[in-house]
């Protein structure tokens, strides 16, 4: 690499070594989390499907909610108070059947989901490291999941994210769940509340992806229907 780097006119990459490893594992452990490596017993076993699966995650919290099957619920930041209604409801029906609710512990829909779930199981997908807070009005929402749900990342402990890490988080929120359900406002469908690459990757790994716009004028649901994390349309009853 370091050669190769070098006749492109490029920067050598630095090489970390043992040290540098060590240090990281330290780092790990010292903040409660665990190392979750791609063909080892505890890594999730959907998100190994990817071609381009995280070869090492950090998760803290409680890991059992690996191995139970998990929807994605994603959506707008800016999600109206009607959307974030019918996000919470939707996440507390589907723990309530056994399902365990992933979202990005983002603003707007994701935090809605995790609160709808946090009795259930939740988990949250962080772009920066597993001890950043992001956004930081978020902080007691993720401390809660490293308590009574799970939090997991990519990147090393004390990474800030930035916005090239943010797809990277994306692609895990797909892969580690069965299913994807986009929630967005009146103005707009799924694929300007979740953006084209959540239904693209979707595609790609065979699982069903269901837009649920969340109308201004229905204020709360009486009954969720079934899901579509087994291919069937989601119903529902307002």
């Amino acid at each position: 690499m370091p050669d190769l780097a070098r006749r492109g006119g490029g920067t050598s990459p630095r090489l970390f070594g043992r040290d540098d490893a060590e240090r990281e594992i330290a780092r790990v452990e010292k903040h409660g989390a665990k190392f979750l490596a791609l063909g080892q017993g505890l890594y999730p076993r959907l998100l190994a499907e990817l071609e381009d699966a995280p070869p090492l995650l950090t998760a803290k919290g409680n890991l059992n909610l690996l191995d139970k099957m998990g929807t994605a619920i994603v959506g707008a930041r800016n999600a109206s108070a009607a959307a974030c209604r019918f996000a919470r409801g939707l996440a507390y029906d589907l723990g309530q059947n056994d399902l365990v609710v992933v979202s990005g512990l983002a603003r707007g829909i994701d935090s809605a989901a995790h609160d709808g779930a946090l009795e259930t199981g939740t988990i949250g997908i962080v772009a920066g490291g597993v001890d950043v807070f992001y956004p930081p009005e978020n902080e007691s929402r993720q401390k809660a999941l490293y308590e009574r749900g799970l939090v997991i990342a990519e990147m090393p402990p004390g990474t800030e994210p930035r916005a090239r890490h943010f797809p990277y988080r994306n692609r895990i929120i797909a892969g580690i769940s069965a299913g994807t359900v986009g929630i967005g406002g009146i103005a707009y469908g799924v694929l300007a509340a979740v953006g084209i690459w959540f239904a693209k990757q979707a595609d790609e790994l065979r699982r069903p992806i269901s837009p649920a716009r969340a109308f201004e004028l229905f204020h709360q649901h009486a009954w969720i229907g079934t899901a579509i994390l087994f291919g069937l349309v989601l119903g529902f009853w307002w």
